[in-house]
């Protein structure tokens, strides 16, 4: 299951299509992502979702984010 979280906001998602989708609403705001690691730990990602809808990092606006890695 992937977590998004905003400061007053908790979208939880049950696999990546539903994620794409509900990032998609959130064009112009600064979520983390919590997603399953391996050997049972969680990890965050802090990204930006451009008026475009593409996902980017937070900290480097530069380098687009590739959703497809997030392995459950």
């Amino acid at each position: 299951m992937y977590l998004i979280k905003t400061f007053d906001l908790e979208v939880s998602c049950k696999d990546l299509e539903e994620l794409k989708v509900k990032l998609a609403d959130m064009n112009g705001q600064s979520v983390s992502i919590q997603y399953p690691a391996s050997q049972g730990e969680i990890d965050n990602l802090f990204v930006h979702i451009m008026e475009d809808g593409t996902v980017v990092e937070t900290y480097n606006r530069q380098k687009t984010v590739d959703l497809n890695n997030l392995h459950l």
